[in-house]
């Protein structure tokens, strides 16, 4: 499903309009994303968690010349769904 699709669906099932529903999604996707990039953790009950975690830099190997390269640490953002959303999904 696309966004454009997601936001129909919303704004039909709660009676509003694309363009207001569309505003309210971009809001929720934006603190979603500032509360991760500040290292809070986002606890959506029924849906799931999200946060940042670390990963360790390695070793790695240029896809061209085979040649090692040390590849640094990063963060990546992590998804850990609920009970609920794990039933819902599995029925």
């Amino acid at each position: 499903m696309k966004k454009k699709d997601f936001v129909a669906k919303v704004a039909q099932a709660n009676g509003l309009s694309n363009a207001k529903t569309a505003d309210v999604i971009d809001s929720f996707i934006n603190e979603i994303a500032d509360a991760l990039a500040n290292g809070e953790k986002v606890m959506l009950s029924g849906f799931g968690t999200i946060e940042v975690k670390k990963r360790a830099g390695r070793i790695g190997r240029h896809p061209v010349t085979g040649a090692q390269i040390q590849l640094p640490d990063t963060k990546i953002v992590s998804f850990r769904q609920s009970s609920k959303l794990r039933e819902k999904v599995n029925k």
